[in-house]
């Protein structure tokens, strides 16, 4: 097909930038009854106009908060309240016996809760910060907001902590008050695990919940031990002061391999920790650091070699087969967005064979396409899909049209999507004059469909996916690679 002789087309806007993209949940009616056997529900009471405060290191976080939690595949889901004057209401579906919920409050500050389905959780903010209450289950409110009783027992009860998980992934410790503080928020774990311990015999009841907070904070002590080298938080010029060299003795003890083999072996062969997402840090850092999964640097970017993970997973599926599957579709996915159309689909095709009947496979399924081989390998071409799924190529849908117009969008792309207002004002203004066509690059259907209900695409006949943006010989010559 020769676009270039058969059409005119006056404007190619090509805007491709990385962005990362989030999986929303939509807000259902809060007028509710707190009478609930099935799901979890979350209840947000109005939190007021947000207010800002400063951190010990000079920014400013400003209160919006925000919710997380790991759905069926593992997969992180985020959900922005809109409570700031009404209540705001989130239902979430699970066949989990718990979900572990991710509150942010203050930006770089948050909260996590354990919660149990068929539970109603009301969260009301006092001085800026969530507080929850347990409407149905009757979850005990020290234990359902520990993170805060947590914090008022160490001193920190009005100082943004942030995680400590957090704290230390990003920081460059170089002198004796760097490695105290790092050692204060190691101790602050440690008291977190002694109140922890207090509770359970004080509220034999909730004795799994409790389980679980000291689950989150035994994976995420054990995270920073597989991903951080120790020097960093205490370095040589100064490990051999008596201030400093025995606290980092106890910290190296407490994240070591000797406490990996104690807490982590048993769960790695089940799979009730799947939802939980210190646990899923904890398991792929884990996996990438036993064996040593290597980078893959690019002339514009540097991953994760995921087509090395996956070959290597499939060598020695050293968990429980439920999290093997969980590994395999997380680097799946990688080698869907990152390799060749040819890669992504061998790889895929042997955890098929693998897994044929799992939620993973299926998805992976449903996201990629996999199937549609031929018409992503396709070079002479531009094949596209369109929102009910049927199969076009451009110049189908560009005959008998004289002048074109050509978005090329994705979901993860700001930039591009920032620019829609434009565009479709444009299209309105060259109405019956200019074809517009809006056509996504992205590799997962899913986030397209949703990006494109989001911004208003889906009910037009105007807009596309293109299945072979990866191989298509117009699209290199245009510069869209």
């Amino acid at each position: 097909m020769n676009i270039r002789n058969n059409k005119a087309l006056i404007w190619v806007l090509v805007s491709l930038c990385i962005f990362s993209c989030i999986k929303e949940s939509k807000p259902v009616d809060s007028e509710i009854s707190i009478q609930n056997n099935k799901n979890l529900v979350l209840v947000f009471m109005p939190s007021g106009e947000p207010s800002k405060q400063k951190t010990k290191t000079g920014f400013t976080n400003v209160n919006k908060p925000r919710i997380k939690y790991i759905d069926e595949l593992g997969q992180e889901v985020i959900y922005y309240p809109d409570n700031k004057l009404t209540t705001d209401t989130l239902i979430i579906e699970t066949k989990n016996d718990y979900v572990s919920l991710n509150h942010s409050y203050f930006q770089m500050d948050h909260f996590s809760y354990e919660l149990m389905p068929q539970d109603t959780v009301i969260f009301e903010y006092k001085n800026d910060k969530p507080y929850l209450t347990s409407k149905a289950v009757g979850t005990p409110a020290v234990i359902l907001n520990f993170n805060q009783f947590w914090r008022k027992e160490v001193g920190k009860e009005n100082e943004l902590m942030g995680e400590f998980y957090y704290a230390l992934a990003i920081p460059n410790k170089t002198n004796v008050t760097d490695s105290l503080f790092v050692v204060e928020a190691l101790n602050n774990y440690r008291q977190g695990v002694d109140l922890l311990d207090s509770l359970m015999n004080k509220h034999k009841n909730a004795a799994e919940i409790i389980k679980l907070h000291k689950a989150k904070l035994a994976y995420d002590m054990l995270s920073i031990g597989l991903r951080n080298n120790f020097n960093k938080y205490f370095p040589r010029d100064i490990i051999s002061r008596p201030e400093t060299l025995h606290l980092r003795n106890n910290f190296k003890k407490y994240v070591s391999l000797d406490a990996l083999d104690l807490r982590g072996k048993m769960d790695l062969q089940k799979d009730s920790l799947l939802y939980h997402e210190s646990f899923l840090d904890f398991t792929r850092l884990l996996f990438e650091t036993t064996y040593q999964i290597p980078r893959r640097v690019g002339r514009s970017e540097s991953h994760l070699n995921y087509l090395a993970a996956v070959d290597t997973l499939f060598t020695h599926l050293p968990y429980a087969q439920s999290i093997n599957e969980y590994l395999l579709y997380t680097y799946l996915k990688g080698v869907f967005d990152k390799y060749s159309v040819e890669d992504a689909h061998n790889a895929y095709n042997r955890f098929k064979q693998m897994s044929p009947e799992s939620i993973y496979t299926k998805n992976l399924n449903t996201q990629y396409l996999p199937d549609l081989l031929a018409e992503k390998s396709d070079k002479r071409g531009v094949n596209l899909l369109s929102p009910a799924e049927d199969l076009l190529s451009l110049e189908d849908i560009i005959q008998d049209t004289d002048i074109v117009y050509i978005d090329f969008w994705a979901s993860w792309c700001a930039p591009c999507i920032a620019a829609m207002p434009d565009s479709k004002r444009l299209a309105l203004a060259y109405k019956g004059k200019v074809k517009f066509i809006y056509l996504s690059t992205d590799d997962n259907v899913d986030k397209w469909a949703k990006a494109n209900e989001r911004i208003n695409l889906s009910d037009g006949d105007n807009s596309f996916l293109i299945l072979n943006h990866k191989n298509s010989d117009w699209l290199k010559e245009i510069g869209l690679q």
